[in-house]
């Protein structure tokens, strides 16, 4: 049993650093623009194209990062509750309470390590980060790719058949003044 509960901290452990690899490449990448990539990326033609290729399509790069990190954060949350409940005998208090102290916690986890941390990090430095995530990164692109290209093109469909007045705005002068 010892051996399941390690493999499963294990797993937790692996899937904070692919919510933070994720959450981290949003900002990296989306703060980057053509010129800087070509700029940066030069002395390597192989990673510059790696990376131009992911900025190519933005909404489809936004769906697969979004994608990704939505289904490792709830494999992360599925993980952390077998845990608890694989080892409710030894931690002596009631199944609700322990599935109830186990979502504060691993949401509190998810949102310092796997989000705010590593935005923080992309944002000072996004070129490095960049550099570390692009190959993985774009692999996991050319795996999701069916999935989230069907998204993307649901989007596309969605976003024409509102009906909205890009020139107006959602508050009047006259909503502001009352």
């Amino acid at each position: 049993m010892d051996t399941d509960w390690q493999l499963k901290l294990i797993l937790l452990l692996i899937l904070f650093i692919l919510s933070a690899f994720f959450s981290g490449s949003e900002i990296a990448l989306f703060s980057l623009s053509r010129s800087k990539v070509k700029d940066q990326f030069k002395k390597n033609p192989v990673l510059c194209g790696y990376m131009q290729n992911l900025l190519q399509y933005p909404r489809r790069l936004l769906v697969t990062l979004l994608i990704g990190n939505t289904i490792v954060n709830v494999a992360v949350a599925i993980a952390s509750v077998s845990l608890v409940l694989a080892n409710i005998d030894k931690i002596g208090i009631s199944q609700d309470l322990a599935i109830t102290l186990q979502i504060i916690i691993i949401t509190f986890l998810i949102v310092i390590f796997g989000e705010l941390i590593p935005k923080v990090w992309a944002a000072k430095n996004p070129i490095s980060f960049a550099k570390t995530i692009v190959f993985p990164l774009y692999w996991i692109s050319v795996f999701l790719y069916p999935v989230s290209e069907v998204i993307s093109e649901i989007i596309n469909y969605l976003v024409t058949k509102i009906n909205y007045d890009k020139n107006k705005s959602a508050i009047s002068s006259e909503d502001i003044s009352n």
